[in-house]
């Protein structure tokens, strides 16, 4: 196909309707499965929108190892019902939780445990040890009837939720 001089090409029709490209017509099947089609993609798209909210207002869940060690610390605990988990952190073996606790005068006060809980092939886990503010418990005795106890805690299947972080305000870190 040659190439024509610019004064020699055809003028273009500038009008401003846009001519309308005739294709083939959609048969009435074609018509009722692109419409299917669309349909399954809205409603797919609707459900992924759900589906990812429903997975980001989950609470955050701990393993059984923090069911196990927060059992403990409310077994020590005087006014177990009044325990208010403020953090945890997770070593190797480890597990820290933080929390706040009302002694029997009314006052909050802020205590740390932290749990080596290991598996065991007779009751599935066992405590190895424990420390609570760091005073390791002398009492292996009391851990070793709390060992013989783990199947029944796991069974009785234990609040696992992790309360979220702390908020950026100072103020909301004060306790009442």
């Amino acid at each position: 196909m040659a190439v024509l001089p610019p004064d020699k090409r055809p003028m273009k029709n500038f009008s401003s309707k846009k001519k309308r490209k005739k294709g083939k017509r959609l048969t009435r099947e074609e018509r009722l499965k692109k419409r299917k089609n669309t349909r399954n993609m809205v409603l797919g798209g609707i459900f992924f929108v759900f589906l990812l909210i429903w997975w980001g207002t989950m609470p955050i869940k701990g393993g059984i190892d923090f069911g196990i060690c927060r059992t403990f610390a409310e077994l020590r605990e005087e006014y177990p019902s009044t325990m208010k988990i403020r953090a945890v952190e997770t070593f190797d073996q480890a597990l820290r939780i933080f929390y706040t606790v009302k002694d029997p005068y009314g006052n909050e006060r802020s205590r740390m445990i932290e749990c080596v809980v290991l598996p065991h092939p007779q009751t599935i886990y066992a405590m190895q040890s424990v420390s609570i503010d760091r005073e390791e418990i002398e009492d292996l005795a009391f851990i070793e009837r709390f060992n013989k106890s783990i199947p029944g805690i796991i069974e009785a299947d234990p609040d696992l939720v992790i309360p979220g972080g702390y908020g950026e305000d100072l103020m909301s870190l004060k306790i009442e």
